[in-house]
């Protein structure tokens, strides 16, 4: 029954994404954002602007060992963080506010090859995402840490190249976790009471050994 609640949440989220997007993406200027224009259609193409990623927040496809403070070098990055301002910044420095902050897929990029440095972008295509709050624990620690003078719940989440749901896949969802929850109900059966039991004629303490037990380790 969870995993087919866990397909209706999943479709519940799309979908509600879906209806605030509309088929072709609509270009927003990052000067006009920082200045406090609003999202309209979370379908976007995001104008020319600059990538700080001096200051990357990433995840790797697989956590590090207990007590290693930084990640190995040769694993894979799964995603990363960075924020993208209108105007370059001085060198050597991070900006301290910004608007939109943007999530970008890593396809075989390893840790050691990481982008840094501030990089000038033409445009990108994507989504704006629902806001800080539905991110993960982790992630919103150490996007906090990495920006402490930022406030976050203001800031525009952007994911780079994701397109707006398909309704199809969306209903296959539902069907999926309806019928799940349908099956799970229709063999579900409450625990069967023990039945009673009597005693041995030895009795309890008169219980035959059965010599040496093999002991089990938990896992």
């Amino acid at each position: 029954m969870a995993l087919g609640v866990i397909f209706l949440i999943a479709a519940f989220m799309e979908a509600r994404l879906g209806w605030e997007c509309r088929a072709t993406p609509t270009r927003y200027s990052l000067k006009e954002l920082e200045a406090g224009a609003q999202v309209s259609n979370r379908h976007a193409i995001l104008e020319a602007h600059y990538a700080i990623r001096n200051r990357l927040v990433f995840s790797t496809t697989r956590l590090p060992p207990d007590g290693q403070a930084r990640p190995d070098p040769e694993q894979y990055v799964e995603y990363m963080w960075y924020p993208v301002v209108s105007e370059p910044p001085q060198e050597g420095t991070v900006p301290e506010v910004f608007r939109v902050l943007v999530k970008e897929e890593a396809f075989a990029m390893k840790v050691r090859d990481r982008p840094s440095g501030v990089v000038r972008v033409d445009e990108i295509k994507g989504m704006f995402m629902d806001d800080w709050h539905t991110l993960r624990g982790e992630e919103r620690m150490l996007l906090q840490h990495n920006f402490p003078k930022v406030d976050l719940s203001k800031v525009l989440l952007f994911e780079a190249g994701r397109k707006p749901p398909d309704f199809d896949k969306l209903l296959g969802f539902v069907f999926i976790g309806l019928l799940l929850i349908v099956v799970s109900i229709f063999y579900w059966k409450p625990d069967a009471k023990k039945s009673p039991q009597a005693d041995s004629e030895d009795g309890p303490d008169n219980i035959p050994d059965a010599g040496p037990h093999r002991g089990t380790r938990p896992w």
